[in-house]
């Protein structure tokens, strides 16, 4: 059986009723047209009679209801012809004209009844939106007549209409709509993608703006349509730009529209990007730049990973902006680096290799851009995206050529390590690895650095590593911050954060001495000895200008300072310099300082605040001085902590103890611990600092005098020194200075090696700090140490020449016991410096010096020792020689002999060149040696080891640099001579090629550093004039004459370099007489100066040799790192040396006692930064020393003394062979 369709029946609209009537109010009218409404909305379009709806369709459109009045019919009507046309569709009732003035009825009612909820017919305005965008009837416009007129009006309308803050349903509708717009248009009109696209431009481009969420909608819909209108539109602007500025706004205007959009709607870029990778091709820099800085935005977004996986040609062309001829291309692209280390580490690769390479670019804008981005990454980004190499590499950039680009690199590690600082302090693995070495690299620029770097990095210590605490903070967590930091320092980095503070600098302090200058000058208003109180103002004002970059910019900030004439600052400078000021005063004192030279005088902040900050103790305070003590005190599991807190107060003890004044009744009662030997040791040093510094100070209670009466008689030798210190300054000190003295000596014979060596160690300080008591046993004593000590050798078959150096304890105690035997013996001389008896006490003494120099360690030359009791020897017989030359009476003495202290400089162990320039670089910046002794710097020019080198080269340009003229022209202009003197008796000198290009470097160091445009004249002069004298060996004054010629070559060829004038010195000069004889006859003299002692063929071979090995100059060299191990060169050096110097055996060898005859460690700070350098030569005395006449002769030949340099040399090769049989 077929079954049959059953076809549904028609429904016929049942309404009746006229809308059409002149009489008809229009509530009736609403009413009918409401009837009408309801009934065709419940109607089915597939059931519908359409032929029953022919009279209302005619009658919805006639002019008497759509251009009625009342907005109610109007609403209703259209919302009648919403129903009409959906029920008709496909084919509505209406012409085309029709239709088009429907629509346009349509959107005049939606655009003036969705404005706002509280209108009566909104349910209407809402269901005809509704019907509009479900029905899809806007299909229909885009085939009106004018009908991109229309779409472009209803884009326009809605984007204005949803401004309103419509609901999210309303905007769905408006965006269904649009869309359909978009999809049935065959051309879209050209406007519309204009306004589509403003909405991305304007601030308002963000989700909660509702034109910004309804474009984001269109645009996600219709991607495919518009992709390629997109592309187009940007072709348009970009590649046919003109070269106009107001183009080239537009330029960035669309690219920055690139950027939006990629954000919101990446679809519509996919033929974009491709452009933008031509771009980056373009002649143009300005374009480049922009696609360079669009495309870095757009890779560093969430979904830029997927981009540049899509795009690997463009991502690769983008990567390669790195070698872009244009500086600005190239930073552009640094810039954009940041976001892409944060959000990508499947990038990063590619990126971190090339910021690597752009830390070396040519131009400083890219490497100082390179260096900024650090700042701007996050914590976790830094630790987890960032590898420490590339870290180590923005760390080189702090020894930068350029400012910019060492600001930028201090300021990122600066900052970086403060992000880091919680996960340090808690010691957390990760963070320690990555950035608990920061602080060591800013130290070491600190250090060695220029004065642009230095005062970079000291800003950088003091806002990022080391800030003053808030008021809120304790002091304890502001001292356990300097305490983990210095955890992660080595021995060097330890030392030049505590070289940053002042606690080492002579007091007063330069800026004392200048605050007092400023009080004197009185803003310029002087009574009385105006001359010279402007002589001493001018002479503070140059010595700390010379400490900052610009220093006539700084002599101008300092004297305008003055001018203020503010007895309020002068008083909070002194406040934040006093070693007893607290942490909480500090800080008060020093922000109110920095207020108010703002308020004043902002020009000149920086520059005061900056020397405020050099000057007052901001790093360790008195206040930090009860958390140290704890720290030793703890028994915990830091013991890094506890021998950093020792290495504080030892530092303290010795070069500032005003700052323990506060705390002498804790150090007292601390030493009831005997138990903590380190505890007791700290405060036995503590005590006896503060009791020297000044006697009324020292604890004078009975109980804490018996306490360091027992540890004198101590077995620890440190112990027994600072006790015997304390007691040597107290009320009673002559009684029991004796008693120990006289308790000793009866002991000397019996005890073992241990208590004897404590035992020297008090014998040692009595010798210095109670003579008296001394003298009374100096015969025994004395010759209880040449005989017992002294001469004592082990076996022959026991010495042991494998090892050449050991540290503090692990020193045989051979060495430590002959070590406290030279030390009594110089304290002696000492403290019979002022006596009559001072020549005949020292004059054994400087003989028994000698001989252990002159016997490379042994007091006499058939003595056998171990190497590293000579090795200790030699050092402490060299230190004990420079601290005896500081007196006037006994330099005279070791000035006959000083090319054998010289020599010392070239010694074979490296510990022993480092130990003797340490110690001669601190009495040179305090200026208590003769002025000859700077040119033993020079020799460091052949030193195996470039930290040497380093070393005395940054102190010399250090000195030139802060120096007055004065100071500069009698410490190293006029020792001209002198070098050329020690260069030319030096043992090892000879005509042979390869010994004089040793000379030749040499004087390379002196002249490199010594020589300018100004000095030119008075040194050729002086070269010249070393022809005109002799010394006591016919050979070696033509060695002289020779070294003169070379020296007077040196100086021409800079001359030609530098394009320096080189005329005759107009002044008269004679050579020191303590060296030169004068010529016997004019005829010698003249004959002399006829005479070439250098022949050409050997000026010209060293000039080949200097051109081959010329190197940049070392100011900038890096050496290595405070913290790592520095990597060793194998000892090669020529045998035709003094001796085999050989090189350091690790790092750690050099890290302390390089000066056994201090207290404690030396400053890494080659001159201080509180160093008062004086303004004038010092008067002329009646020493010897200090002769400058030709006519004057030498009572006495100079001895070479050390000169059985073919001795060491046989002892190095024999050492050498040995070696190699194992």
């Amino acid at each position: 059986m077929v079954s049959q369709r059953v076809m549904p029946q028609l429904q016929s609209l049942k309404f009746k009723e006229k809308l059409l009537g002149k009489t008809q109010s229009s509530d009736a009218l609403i009413k009918k047209i409401k009837t009408l409404h309801s009934e065709m909305s419940m109607m089915d379009q597939d059931t519908v009679n359409t032929k029953s709806l022919a009279t209302v369709s005619k009658d919805l459109i006639s002019q008497q209801i759509m251009l009625h009045r009342d907005k109610g019919v109007k609403a209703y009507a259209a919302c009648c012809l919403a129903d009409l046309l959906r029920l008709y569709a496909p084919d509505a009732p209406y012409t085309a004209h029709e239709l088009r003035d429907i629509f346009q009825f349509f959107f005049r009612q939606l655009i003036t009844g969705l404005k706002g909820t509280d209108s009566p017919w909104f349910s209407e305005y809402v269901y005809l939106l509704e019907s509009m965008a479900s029905i899809k009837t806007v299909c229909l416009i885009p085939d009106l007549p004018h009908g991109d007129d229309l779409t472009s009006e209803v884009f326009r309308d809605f984007f204005e209409l949803v401004k309103y803050d419509l609901s999210k349903k309303v905007e769905l509708f408006m965006s269904d709509i649009l869309v359909a717009l978009i999809e049935e248009s065959p051309s879209l009109p050209s406007g519309i993608l204009d306004i589509l696209l403003a909405q991305f431009t304007s601030k308002a481009a963000r989700l909660d703006y509702p034109t910004y969420r309804l474009a984001v909608d269109v645009c996600k819909s219709t991607s495919d349509r518009l992709q390629g209108l997109v592309a187009q539109y940007f072709t348009d602007v970009i590649v046919q730009h003109d070269t106009e500025i107001d183009e080239k706004d537009d330029v960035k205007a669309a690219h920055e529209l690139i950027i939006q959009l990629n954000r919101s709607c990446p679809a519509l870029l996919n033929n974009v990007i491709p452009q933008l990778g031509e771009e980056l091709a373009v002649d143009d820099v300005a374009l480049r730049t922009m696609a360079t800085q669009t495309l870095g935005e757009m890779f560093s977004e969430i979904a830029g990973e997927e981009l540049a996986k899509k795009y690997p040609a463009t991502w690769k062309a983008w990567v390669t902006r790195t070698r872009d001829k244009s500086t600005a291309v190239r930073v552009a692209f640094i810039e954009a680096c940041r976001r892409l280390l944060s959000h990508h580490n499947s990038l990063s690769i590619e990126i971190e290799s090339a910021l690597q390479s752009k830390m070396l670019d040519m131009e400083e804008k890219v490497r100082a851009a390179t260096c900024k981005i650090f700042s701007q990454l996050d914590y976790e980004t830094a630790l987890h995206h960032i590898s420490v190499e590339l870290l180590k590499a923005l760390s080189d950039r702090i020894m930068d050529k350029k400012t910019s680009v060492q600001h930028e690199s201090l300021n990122s590690l600066g900052q970086l390590f403060r992000l880091a600082y919680p996960e340090i302090e808690a010691n957390d693995p990760a963070a320690v690895a990555q950035f608990a070495w920061i602080p060591s690299e800013i130290l070491r620029a600190a250090v060695r650095g220029d004065a642009d770097i230095k005062l970079g990095a000291e800003t950088t210590l003091s806002q990022y590593v080391l800030p003053l605490p808030t008021k809120s903070e304790d002091e304890s967590v502001w001292t356990d911050q300097l305490l983990v930091i210095m955890r992660h320092l080595d021995h060097h980095g330890s030392q030049a954060l505590l070289s940053l503070s002042p606690i080492q600098g002579r007091r007063p302090l330069l800026l004392q001495s200048f605050v007092d200058a400023c009080t004197d000058f009185n803003g310029g208003i002087i009574d009385e000895n105006e001359e010279k109180i402007t002589a001493r103002f001018n002479s503070a004002v140059q010595q700390l200008s010379v400490r900052f970059p610009d220093p006539i910019k700084a002599a101008e900030d300092l004297r305008t300072f003055a001018k203020l004439n503010e007895t309020r600052l002068y008083k909070l400078m002194t406040l934040c310099m006093d070693p007893q000021t607290d942490l909480r005063t500090l800080v008060k004192s020093m922000n109110e300082f920095s207020r108010r030279i703002e308020q004043a005088s902002p020009s000149i902040h920086d520059t005061l605040t900056g020397l405020l900050r050099r000057s007052s103790l901001h790093f360790i305070n008195q206040s930090s001085i009860p958390t140290l003590v704890r720290r030793v005190q703890r028994h915990d599991n830091d013991p890094e902590g506890r021998d950093n807190a020792t290495k504080i107060l030892e530092h303290i003890s010795k070069h500032c103890p005003a700052i323990f004044k506060a705390h002498v009744g804790e150090f007292s009662k601390a030493l009831s611990d005997e138990e903590n030997v380190a505890l007791v040791g700290v405060c036995l040093r503590a005590l006896g600092a503060v009791a020297r510094w000044n006697e009324t100070c020292a604890p004078s209670d009975k109980r804490t005098i018996d306490k360091a009466m027992r540890y004198v008689s101590s077995q620890h030798g440190s112990l027994a020194k600072f006790a015997t210190r304390l007691i040597a300054h107290t009320k009673n000190k002559a009684i029991l200075c004796e008693q120990v003295v006289e308790k000793i000596t009866r002991n000397l014979r019996i005890v073992d090696d241990h208590c004897l060596e404590a035992h020297l160690c008090v014998l040692a300080e009595i010798a210095r700090s109670a003579p008296d008591a001394f003298e009374g046993k100096s015969d025994v004593i004395i010759a209880f140490l040449i005989k017992e000590v002294l001469v004592i050798s082990p076996p022959r078959d026991e010495v042991n020449l494998e090892e050449e150096w050991a540290e503090g304890e692990e020193a045989p105690r051979e060495a430590r016991l002959k070590i406290a035997a030279v030390k009594i013996c110089v304290n002696r001389c000492l403290s019979h410096a002022g006596l009559p008896s001072a020549r005949d006490v020292v004059e054994p003494v400087l003989k028994l010096l000698f001989a252990i120099l002159d016997n490379m360690g042994t007091t006499k030359p058939n003595l056998e020792d171990h190497a590293q009791v000579k090795a200790r020897l030699r050092l402490q017989a060299s230190h004990s020689l420079l601290k005896l030359a500081t007196n006037r009476l006994y330099s005279s003495a070791i000035g006959q002999q000083f090319i054998n202290v010289a020599l010392t400089m070239q010694d074979q162990s490296f510990q022993v060149r480092m130990g003797f320039l340490t110690k001669l670089i601190t009495y040179l910046q305090d200026r208590t040696l003769h002025p000859q002794y700077h040119i033993i710097l020079f020799l460091t020019a052949l030193d195996p080891e470039e930290e040497i080198v380093m070393r005395a080269r940054h102190f010399v340009v250090a000195y030139m640099q802060r120096s007055p003229a004065e100071i500069r022209l009698t410490n190293f202009e006029m020792t001209l001579p002198r070098l050329l003197y020690l260069i030319a008796l030096h043992p090892d000198f000879s005509m042979e090629l390869e010994s004089l290009k040793d000379t030749s470097d040499y004087l390379d160091l002196y002249f490199d550093i010594i020589l300018t445009a100004d000095n030119i004249h008075l040194l050729t002069f002086l070269a010249q004039k070393v022809k005109s004298v002799r010394v006591e060996s016919h050979t070696k004054s033509e060695n002289l004459y020779a070294v003169s010629e070379l020296a007077q070559h040196k100086i021409r060829t800079r001359a030609l370099r530098h394009s320096w004038s080189t005329n005759a010195y107009p002044g008269k000069i004679s050579m020191p007489s303590d060296i030169f004889r004068a010529l016997p006859s004019s005829e010698v003299a003249a004959k002399i100066q006829k005479t070439v002692y250098l022949p050409e063929e050997k000026i010209e071979w060293l000039d080949q040799q200097s051109k081959l090995t010329h190197v940049k100059p070392v100011a900038k060299t890096r050496t290595g790192t405070i913290t790592g191990t520095r990597k060793r060169k194998s000892p090669n050096v020529k045998a035709r040396r003094r001796t085999k110097r050989r090189k350091k055996a690790s790092e750690e060898d050099s890290s302390s006692e390089v000066d056994p005859d201090s207290d404690g460690e030396d400053s890494e700070d080659p001159i201080e930064e509180d160093t008062e350098l004086p303004s004038s030569p010092p008067a002329k005395t009646d020493d010897p020393d200090e002769g400058m006449h030709s006519d004057d002769v030498p009572t006495k030949d100079t001895k070479l003394g050390r000169g059985a340099p073919r001795k060491a040399k046989t002892l190095a090769a024999q050492t050498t062979k040995r070696r190699s049989g194992k």
